[in-house]
């Protein structure tokens, strides 16, 4: 019985560490406050224009109802660059995630009373479940669109060129494959070694109906990505 007290005691120690130290990692995110110059809504996020003391820079948040000229503080998440929201089918050279509250001194705040999602929800991968090892289909890109559920999950393979290589999104490469049709895919790898303009044969899973928050929605994209460079 004494025994079961104190692994209750402990493991409620242990909790409390935890809870602690996920509310001190809240608290230290670095905070900024900026005035709106713009403000667009789209894809349930909050796209902002802010100007910081002279330092001008967008930061995308979810929806909210701020007008603009208005002064507002937010915390930061991450920074990424080259993003391109589909929703404003735009690309932003750099933007800020961040979290939003009316209230972003709250002593609540750690309780999560935010209507914003964590970055770790947002972003979630949704991978999909399949071997790696399987025999790789080779195919074209235009039969994969043709027949998505048929290639769902499927590891496949096919010859293209790199037209853009975008980095560092969601820890992975963003690889833009077009092959000799014209027809246009990408491909996510956590490794990769390409430059626009190579010929490549891609090899990867297709992923179907992804969305991936941020406007990150996608009715084909290709995970664990691999390349192998023809030569010219």
């Amino acid at each position: 019985m004494v025994n079961k007290i104190k692994g209750n005691k402990m493991k409620k120690s242990i909790l409390g560490l935890i809870l602690l130290f996920i509310f001190t990692v809240s608290l230290n995110a670095v905070e900024r406050e900026g005035k709106v110059l713009e403000h667009i809504k789209a894809g349930g996020y909050s796209y902002l224009k802010l100007d910081q003391k002279g330092e001008l820079f967008w930061a995308a948040i979810p929806q909210a109802d701020i007008k603009l000229n208005d002064v507002i503080k937010i915390k930061e998440q991450m920074w990424m660059n080259d993003f391109e929201s589909k929703s404003l089918n735009k690309v932003f050279d750099k933007i800020l995630f961040a979290s939003y509250s009316e209230n972003p001194y709250s002593k609540h705040d750690e309780q999560r009373t935010e209507s914003y999602p964590s970055l770790a929800e947002a972003l979630k991968v949704h991978e999909p479940k399949a071997d790696l090892n399987q025999e790789s289909l080779v195919t074209t890109i235009n039969e994969i669109k043709s027949k998505k559920n048929e290639f769902k999950d499927k590891k496949i393979s096919l010859e293209g060129e790199v037209i853009k290589v975008l980095r560092g999104i969601m820890k992975t490469s963003w690889v833009h494959i077009m092959d000799k049709d014209g027809n246009k895919l990408i491909f996510r790898a956590a490794k990769e070694a390409v430059e626009k303009g190579d010929k490549v044969i891609a090899t990867g899973i297709v992923n179907v109906d992804v969305d991936y928050g941020y406007g990150y929605t996608y009715e084909l994209i290709v995970a664990d990505s691999s390349f192998k460079k023809l030569n010219n």
